[in-house]
């Protein structure tokens, strides 16, 4: 907080943004425990859809191909290269 937002805070003030940010971080995590956003199995295809249109094409191509370098697999990513 300090080093990004407010440079300029006080101790004080850093600690209250922390405590208000825990209690949105468990606000968030009580209401999707009791709605819950769909079932173990929408969760995971969920995480390994955004694992496929991330950086995992890379990562695959990283270990897989000899000319695959940082930084071309670091422009080859959809979200990079945009």
């Amino acid at each position: 907080m300090k080093g990004r937002f407010a440079p300029n805070i006080s101790e004080k003030g850093e600690l209250l943004s922390a405590r208000i940010a825990m209690a949105a971080a468990i606000a968030v995590a009580t209401y999707l425990g009791i709605n819950p956003p769909g079932f173990a199995a929408q969760t995971v295809a969920l995480a390994f859809g955004l694992a496929a249109a991330s950086i995992f094409p890379a990562l695959m191509m990283g270990i897989f191909s000899k000319r695959v370098n940082n930084t071309g697999a670091w422009r080859g990513c959809s979200w990079a290269s945009a």
